[in-house]
């Protein structure tokens, strides 16, 4: 009957050792992957901001009434989008801040909310104007 207990005891102390190595290392990964996801999600807005200053000038230049759409998938952790000037900011859920500067005015509203959007650019005469296509 001792022999019974004592390999009881044993296997109790070795799980519990293999849970005491398991949970750290469960609470590390998880916390490098959320990381890795925001920052996944930060750099996909900085290339969206990018990639709507950069269309925005080579519409304008073209002239008006030149128009583009672009297919774009907004992160999750898009807060708000402002449009000032020549200016797109895009404020993050963190309080971190991505701006893309473009050489003429911009206007227009767009939304936050995740998900595939299509940002319509037009030109006008000393602007350019950024919506957004319901298709």
């Amino acid at each position: 009957m001792k022999k019974r207990g004592q390999i009881s005891i044993e296997l109790v102390i070795t799980v519990g050792f293999a849970l005491l190595l398991i949970i750290p290392l469960t609470i590390l990964l998880y916390d490098h992957t959320m990381r890795t996801y925001e920052n996944v999600n930060n750099n996909q807005a900085g290339l969206i901001a990018r990639k709507i200053t950069d269309t925005a000038n080579s519409v304008y230049y073209l002239g008006q009434p030149t128009s583009t759409t672009l297919k774009v998938y907004m992160p999750e952790n898009i807060a708000s989008i402002a449009i000032n000037g020549r200016e797109i900011v895009f404020l993050g859920d963190d309080d971190s801040e991505i701006v893309s500067t473009a050489n003429i005015n911009m206007s227009g509203n767009l939304s936050s909310s995740s998900g595939l959007r299509y940002i319509v650019i037009t030109a006008f005469e000393n602007y350019v104007n950024l919506s957004e296509d319901a298709s």
